[in-house]
Parts: C-alpha cells; sequence; structure tokens
C-alpha cells in the first residue's frame, strides 16, 4: 500500500468501512493525478526538444493537441498519452534533412438558408463529431391523422441525435452509432411510430400488456474500442418477454414459475439466474410498446431501432429527462415503482436476469459488476410497465424535446444564424462560458468515465477558468477564477459542452484538447428536481458534499409533437 495511503488510514482508526473507502479512493485520485501531471510535463518536454532538433524555434513552439486515454484492458490504471506540438522553422538555417507538413484546408460549407443545412463532420479543432457530408433537409414532422402517430423521417432521426446529444449531458453513449442504425431501419422499409403516453393509455388494448423500458449500459469510453454488436438491446428485451411469457412471472412476488432446471440463485438481496436460456416464446405476445429509460445519448435512439423492428411504438417519455449514470437515478425507482425483473444481455448471448432485489441501489451494483464482466457494454430492459403506470412514473414528452433542440440547431445552421444562441434562446438555458479546452483527466473505474475538464475562457470570457466534473455525464461545473470560486451549474440540471460554431454536443470520451466549446446549462424537467429526486439525482448523491442544487431558470415545457 502507498505509504500516504497507509498514513491516511492508520490516522483514521474509528472511522466506518464506508468512509474509509472513500478516503482510499480519494487519495488514490490524488496520486494519479500528480503522476498524470508529472508524465504530460515530461512528454511535452521531450516532443519539445525534438520539433527543437528537427529546426524549429524554440520560442515558437506551441502545444496544440494533449491526450490521454485509459486503457481499460490493461491492469495497473495504465494511460496511453498523446501529445502533438509544432513551431516555425528557422528561416536562416538549412535543414534537408528536417521533416517539413504543409498542411492545406479546403473546408467549404455552403448553406441554402432555410432549406437545407450540411452535416457538420468536425468541430473547430478538427476533431471529427459526424461521419459523413450528405445535405440534410428540414422537414415537418409528419403525423397520421387516424392513429395520431408521429412517423419519423430521416430528418426526423437527425433532429433527435442532435437532441439527445445535448440532453445526454455528454453521457449515454454517442448518439451518432445510433442514428446510422435508425437510418438502416428506414431504408429497410420498417415505420418508426412514435405515441404519446396519453393517447397510448386510451388505446391500448390489454390492461396487462407491457411497456419495455431498454437502454445501453455501461463505460461510454469503452465504444471507441469495442462498438455494440447490435443485439444486446434483443436479447435483454426477449428475455424479459420469455419470463412472462415462457417462465409465467408472477410480478406481484417475484416467482419464476416455469424455470425448465434453470438454476436461480440467490445471494446479496438479489434472486438472480447467471445466463438464462433462450426459449421458444409462446402464445400472444404482451408486448404493447417500447420507451427510452433515458432519452440522453445513444439510449434515445436504440429504442427507435427496437421497437421498429418489433413493429410496435416508441412512447413520447423516458425515465431521466436526460442521462444519468446509474439505475437508481430512474424515475420510476425514484417514485415507488418496483425495480424487478430485469434483464441483461451482451453481444455473445449471455443473458443475465434478476427475479428479485431489495432495492435499486441493488441492482445497480449487480448489473455493475456483470456489466463490467460482459466487457462494460450491455443491453438492458426493466422492469416491464404496464400501460396504466406509464403516465404515473416517467418523464412525457421528452422525445419531442429532443426534436425540438435538435430542429433548433439544424434550422439555425441553416440561416447561417448562431447555433448555440439559437438553442440556448429556445430552451431557456444558460451559456456558462466560451473557451477552449486547456487539459482532460478521464479514466474508467468501476464501469463508468470518470474526470473533469479545464477550460480557459475566450473572448468576453477571457482571463475566466471553469472546471467541469463528470462521471459518465458532466455534474457539476465551478468557476476556477482567482477572483471568484463558484458551482455555476449542478445535477440534476442538464450541462452540455457543444461546438462553439456548430452546437454540436460532444461527449465526455470525445472532449479533447484545443477544442472552443460553449458550456452551456438547462433546466431539468421538474419530476428529476422534486425533493425526493434530490435524494438519488441531486449533488450529494454524487458525492458533492459542497455544492446545493441552485436550479438553472425555469423549465420550458412545450408539450408533445404528436397529438394527445
Amino acid at each position: 500500500m502507498d505509504a500516504k495511503l497507509s498514513s491516511v488510514l492508520k490516522a483514521s482508526p474509528d472511522v466506518s468501512v464506508e468512509q474509509q473507502k472513500d478516503m482510499t479512493d480519494r487519495v488514490k485520485t490524488e496520486i494519479y493525478q500528480r503522476a498524470r501531471e508529472g508524465a504530460i510535463r515530461e512528454i511535452i518536454e521531450t516532443v519539445k526538444a525534438e520539433a527543437i532538433r528537427a529546426g524549429a524555434t524554440e520560442e515558437s513552439i506551441s502545444v496544440v493537441e494533449k491526450e490521454d486515454i485509459a486503457l481499460t484492458y490493461i491492469p495497473g490504471s495504465a494511460t496511453r498519452i498523446k501529445v502533438k506540438v509544432v513551431g516555425d522553422m528557422k528561416a536562416e538555417e538549412s535543414c534537408e534533412d528536417c521533416p517539413i507538413t504543409v498542411v492545406i484546408d479546403h473546408t467549404a460549407e455552403e448553406a441554402a438558408a432555410g432549406i437545407q443545412t450540411s452535416n457538420k463532420t468536425v468541430s473547430t479543432t478538427g476533431t471529427m463529431l459526424s461521419y459523413d457530408d450528405e445535405t440534410i433537409r428540414i422537414q415537418e414532422p409528419e403525423i397520421n391523422t387516424e392513429t395520431g402517430e408521429w412517423l419519423l423521417s430521416t430528418y426526423d432521426l437527425e433532429c433527435l441525435s442532435v437532441g439527445a446529444g445535448v440532453m445526454g449531458c455528454g453521457g449515454g453513449g454517442n448518439p451518432r452509432l445510433g442514428l446510422l442504425l435508425a437510418r438502416k431501419v428506414l431504408e429497410s422499409g420498417n415505420t418508426i411510430r412514435v405515441v404519446t403516453p396519453e393517447r397510448f393509455l386510451c388505446s391500448a388494448v390489454h390492461a396487462d400488456d407491457k411497456v419495455a423500458m431498454v437502454a445501453v449500459m455501461g463505460a461510454p469510453l469503452i465504444a471507441h474500442e469495442k462498438l455494440m454488436a447490435g443485439n444486446e438491446l434483443e436479447g435483454a428485451l426477449q428475455s424479459m418477454l420469455e419470463l412472462y411469457e415462457n417462465g409465467n412471472y408472477n410480478d406481484a412476488d417475484g416467482d419464476l414459475h416455469v424455470t425448465d432446471d434453470t438454476d436461480v440463485k440467490v445471494g446479496d438481496g438479489v434472486v438472480y439466474i447467471d445466463n438464462y436460456p433462450p426459449k421458444t416464446r409462446v402464445g400472444r405476445s404482451c408486448l404493447a410498446a417500447v420507451m427510452s429509460c433515458e432519452v440522453g445519448g445513444l439510449n434515445c435512439m436504440e429504442p427507435l431501432r427496437v421497437a421498429a423492428e418489433l413493429g410496435v411504438p416508441v412512447l413520447d417519455c423516458d425515465g431521466m429527462g436526460r442521462a444519468f449514470p446509474e439505475l437508481q437515478m430512474f424515475t420510476p425507482f425514484i417514485y415507488g415503482f418496483k425495480p424487478y425483473p430485469a434483464t441483461m444481455a451482451d453481444d455473445k448471448g449471455r443473458r443475465a436476469v434478476v427475479l428479485k432485489v431489495d432495492s435499486p441501489n441493488r441492482l445497480e451494483k449487480h448489473f455493475r459488476d456483470v456489466t463490467i464482466s460482459m466487457g462494460c457494454s450491455s443491453g438492458v430492459c426493466f422492469a416491464a410497465m404496464r400501460v396504466q403506470d406509464v403516465t404515473k412514473y416517467t418523464v412525457r414528452h421528452s422525445l419531442s424535446q429532443a426534436w425540438r433542440i435538435g430542429d433548433t440547431v439544424l434550422r439555425a445552421r441553416a440561416s447561417d444564424g448562431d447555433p448555440v444562441a439559437a438553442v440556448i434562446e429556445a430552451e431557456a438555458g444558460r451559456n456558462l462560458i466560451y473557451g477552449k479546452v486547456t487539459d482532460v483527466l478521464r479514466e474508467t473505474t468501476g464501469g463508468f468515465n470518470i474526470g473533469k475538464i479545464d477550460i480557459d475562457g475566450l473572448d468576453v470570457d477571457t482571463g475566466r477558468r471553469i472546471t467541469v466534473q463528470f462521471k459518465n455525464e458532466f455534474i457539476v461545473v465551478r468557476e476556477m477564477s482567482c477572483s471568484q470560486r463558484r458551482v455555476l451549474a449542478s445535477v440534476p440540471d442538464l450541462i452540455a459542452l457543444l461546438d462553439a460554431d456548430t452546437a454540436q454536443p460532444i461527449p465526455t470520451e470525445e472532449v479533447g484538447f484545443g477544442m472552443r466549446v460553449a458550456v452551456v446549462g438547462f433546466r431539468v424537467n421538474p419530476m428529476m428536481s422534486s425533493d425526493e429526486a434530490l435524494k438519488l439525482v441531486g449533488p450529494k448523491a454524487f458525492g458533492l458534499t459542497d455544492v446545493e442544487y441552485v436550479p438553472i431558470g425555469e423549465f420550458k415545457d412545450r408539450g408533445s409533437i404528436a397529438p394527445l
């Protein structure tokens, strides 16, 4: 054990196990940060020396790229550090052997105002934000007047992708992958139908039909090296349906009455199955609709694809009104809905099931451990709700909110306006700073992306410095200027990092040194800021003991796009 770490624990013999663990984590983080900063300084000096030997003038050298990526598959908190410097060549000396790189930027953007907008592919500093250059034709939503269903188009998917990125608050997984998969669904001839919870409740045929709540669970950073196979959510959802249709699962007592020699285990407050074997489903399907567990990030997009392939509608609601990192932060669980049954699946066909659990926190711990064993990426399906439960336990019209955010951004780009200012005005938000990312510290710990981002102000914000902390999602923004230190925004309100020019949302795993960004904040849906909710999603729930939640303005509810 590290000497400093050992001395801290020995000096505190009367603390509880949890307090001792908290101190251990804090000291370990402090030691890691010092080691990281020392390694980066050493690497910068090394590459500067190499640049000088290559013919650059010492006084002109500056750092243009600085990146460190946690290598989660190597033991011992291994990190890959990359630094790039540039400098002016010495004009008075000839250096035939010096490597010279000439970069010519032919980037050009042409937009027909009010008609179409080019899909933004790079940030202000050249970082890829999307992967094609197709033009996006602005359209109004299409509503089926007979059924009241909102029929999604490719433009709708583009809007939802941008809005989901903003409402993901840096987490929830990059929605771009979900956008590409959802596009394929439309191209194959399937229809993505969205219906309001209110209309769905009135039109439901069977009172005991189920609404499946699905999501991707894991550390978003992992997706940079391990793409989703696309079968994870389907595996979890099929497991849930088989519990009811084949296993005769009983909601009241959490019992699986038909086990077929399945090994049911009990331990640590959880009744579970490590790997639930596939069944041949029988009888009428009890699935009536699909909804997203969180409207932020990839988890906004993936339910659209799954619902279309199963031929059921998606509900215009979710369980968070944004993205949060842990399962107990789900509105149905916050307001008393039971956290079981729950199912999980990976890309290799393993299907884990929780039949009964004594608390949402216990479910989070159990499934987090399972997710880590699955490679920090899995699909999950939570306690299927009856149709009458939807309006009581969910954040309504959140898909519509995500669409409107994206539509606002794309229309502002098309009219050559300011997308950042446009979305702030539309959502009654607040611009916290415009600046340049000067440092990013991130690591994958316990199945989460954890770290902080330092941003120095530019233009009207010159002289200011802020730090943004994140745990999968951005959780607090602190003013760190010498003249004043204060909290600018915190959970549960929405915090987003947007590309300063395009308002393209940047997830935590893609934030890099040198990016020009606008940090913005929006008020969360009041359902997530009640006294009851703050116990689980407020600053104290994230260990921010020095932060008191102060709402950012007023929540702007513009209702659903589809008719009620």
